[in-house]
């Protein structure tokens, strides 16, 4: 027997009733499939990947890189004509996303699978945190320069492992971030093309007495 509802109700299995995603996670990328691919790859693989979105902002690539949306069904590409610089494409990526919080995440870093849950529950638990990020290592897990001074010498030092701490500047490279201090500032400053956006964010969430 077929199912009828009432006008003003909904089926159960309804697009309404879908949840918002927990992070978003939005990848600018150009011209470096190979590290795209294991970029996806690593966000494929995290830990509840089914309460991700994952947008990946292509830059203008020319070297089949826009393709890989066949590879990635759940993946939402935006694919601009040419390179806007990365801090367009950045702002391009947070106001698609549909999340509370959004993970910036360059197209050369990969992520381990509780990565992302364990930034988001950071955020969860610290109202007085606009932003955290998470420990850089390279390939023999040893901890790469990733923390900077305001204002930026371009002196680099790498974190320690060990329990979260507050800094005062972190590479953009892995970075999440209130979307809602995001949009109380407006934008990243797209002045800053395709370097310095990070510390100039860095800057706001000093100047807004955030962590």
């Amino acid at each position: 027997m077929k199912t009828r509802y009432p006008r003003e109700l909904t089926p159960p299995n309804s697009e309404l009733l879908k949840l918002p995603p927990r992070v978003s996670v939005v990848v600018v990328s150009r011209n470096r499939l190979a590290m795209l691919r294991r970029c996806l790859e690593s966000i494929e693989a995290s830990d509840g990947r089914s309460t991700l979105q994952v947008i990946v902002v292509d830059n203008g690539s020319t070297d089949g890189s826009a393709a890989l949306g066949d590879d990635f069904p759940n993946v939402q590409f935006i694919r601009l004509p040419k390179n806007f610089g990365l801090t367009k494409a950045l702002n391009l990526g947070w106001r698609a996303a549909d999340a509370e919080y959004v993970f910036f995440l360059h197209d050369d870093t990969e992520v381990r699978p509780s990565t992302i849950a364990i930034l988001a529950g950071a955020l969860d638990t610290r109202a007085e945190v606009a932003a955290v990020c998470p420990l850089l290592v390279d390939d023999k897990g040893e901890p790469t320069p990733q923390l900077g001074t305001l204002p930026p010498t371009g002196v680099w030092q790498p974190a320690a492992h060990g329990a979260p701490l507050p800094v005062e500047f972190a590479r953009g490279a892995a970075l999440m971030v209130r979307v809602y201090f995001i949009k109380a500032i407006r934008q990243i400053d797209e002045r800053y093309g395709q370097f310095g956006s990070d510390a100039d964010l860095a800057a706001e969430i000093r100047r807004a007495s955030r962590k």
